[in-house]
């Protein structure tokens, strides 16, 4: 029987952009842009998912990373935070078309 390795969590930060739209133009997909310009696509896991109301904003995210058969980085999300902004807190809002999300 194949023992599958136990891979280790990783933290990244980076801002949130759409990886993917429906029919209507509305997000369905959210990845993590680094610093270092790695892109790593976001699983749609319950975490995952409610990172859909934050496109366009920093996120520091803890999860388990791997390269799927094309070499793209994916990462399935434990826990994330949002940093806070002079101050100022992110709130989610409705995905938009746009898919933009204003700093409340």
């Amino acid at each position: 029987m194949k023992r599958e390795k136990k891979r280790a969590d990783i933290t990244i930060v980076g801002i949130l952009i759409p990886a993917a739209w429906n029919e209507d133009g509305k997000a369905i997909k959210v990845a993590i842009q680094t610093i270092e310009e790695k892109e790593y696509l976001v699983e749609p896991n319950k975490k995952g998912r409610e990172l859909l109301n934050f496109i366009e904003h920093e996120a520091e995210a803890t999860g388990v990373a791997k390269k799927d058969e094309d070499g793209n980085f994916i990462i399935k999300i434990h826990k994330y935070s949002l940093p806070e902004r002079g101050g100022e807190k992110y709130l989610p809002r409705k995905n938009t078309r746009s898919g933009i999300n204003l700093l409340i």
